[in-house]
């Protein structure tokens, strides 16, 4: 019974230490609506911006369910069946009626190898043609790397994208490295970030 209440009370510690890096990071980033979920389910932060956008997606009653201690039976629906299999660097992009939901993964791992996985969601309206605004920006890119590009921004993982296009999950990558490197970014993150800042 102690070393149970002692491994909760530990990981209780250490969800809040985890929140709260992440939502630094969201702030950072600018973001103005976002959410925090663990993989059981639960909402551990989200602010108000994020509850207006998730109001109007799925009514008060879905909102009022919103809690750290319960799980909220409508996040399968907005994390969809492509979140189990994304792997930390990677980003899934959702839309629902006018909003864009960008979904990224951190994996927590203990010393006594249980991984804990959260997700942190952010939410924008929709722009209509976003992808080719980003790939008449990126001139410099090869044919396959605007390909590339066109389905990472579409929320496709790297696994998905090598499927479409019949090669290597390491060619994939060795083909988003130039992407990253031409366009100036580090990571699928601020590749949105760099176009949503293209079109204020």
């Amino acid at each position: 019974m102690y070393v149970a209440n002692a491994y909760k009370n530990f990981k209780k510690y250490e969800q809040v230490k985890i929140v709260t890096n992440i939502q630094n990071k969201i702030i950072a980033s600018g973001e103005k609506a976002y959410l925090i979920t663990d993989d059981f389910m639960h909402v551990m932060s989200c602010n108000q911006p994020a509850l207006d956008c998730l109001k109007d997606i799925l009514g008060s009653a879905a909102v009022k369910q919103i809690s750290s201690e319960t799980p909220c039976n409508w996040l399968p629906f907005l994390l969809g069946s492509d979140a189990e299999e994304t792997g930390e660097n990677e980003v899934l992009t959702r839309v629902i009626k006018q909003y864009t939901f960008h979904i990224y993964t951190y994996d927590q791992t203990y010393s006594n190898g249980i991984v804990d996985r959260y997700h942190w969601i952010t939410i924008s309206h929709s722009r209509k043609g976003q992808s080719e605004e980003w790939l008449e920006a990126s001139g410099t890119l090869t044919p396959t790397e605007q390909k590339v590009a066109e389905l990472m921004h579409q929320g496709l993982t790297y696994q998905k994208i090598a499927d479409e296009l019949v090669v290597s999950y390491h060619t994939i990558k060795k083909h988003v490295q130039n992407i990253y490197s031409k366009c100036g970014v580090n990571s699928r993150f601020e590749l949105y970030k760099w176009l949503e800042n293209r079109e204020k």
